[in-house]
């Protein structure tokens, strides 16, 4: 199976609501939303951009974003492989639960994998300042 058929299953999971499925396409010491070079929607401490290490971490991130916001419309429409990488390009429409903002944008999800076939690290590049914003 190509890391994109991966990529493609984990969101159709996510589309069920099937968390469980998820996870097991992650490795068990998954970097999620490390990013080397920082990221300002962290240091806001936007809850679904935490950094998590590790599988049951991860889980963590589908608890806070729907605790986060409620989701109208989330779209991958295309997807990008490269060496052990996938790219995927993700519109969305939410409104964030503690503040009524709706938020329409389109984000980028970058997969890592190992050889394996398992996600090694999960990383969102979105605007920022809209994530922020969001959240104030």
């Amino acid at each position: 199976m190509s890391n994109v058929a991966t990529v493609q299953e984990i969101y159709e999971a996510f589309g069920r609501g099937d968390i469980p499925a998820i996870l097991q396409r992650l490795a068990e010491d998954v970097r999620w939303e490390h990013h080397p070079t920082g990221n300002t929607a962290q240091d806001h401490d936007v809850p679904y951009m935490r950094p998590r290490s590790g599988r049951d971490a991860a889980a963590g991130f589908f608890q806070d974003i729907g605790e986060d916001f409620e989701m109208h419309s989330f779209n991958p429409h295309t997807f990008l492989e490269g060496e052990g990488l996938v790219a995927a390009v993700i519109e969305y429409d939410l409104t964030v639960k503690d503040t009524g903002k709706r938020v329409r944008d389109e984000e980028i999800h970058l997969w890592d994998f190992g050889a394996e076939g398992k996600a090694t690290a999960y990383r969102h590049f979105l605007d920022t300042a809209k994530a922020i914003e969001a959240h104030s």
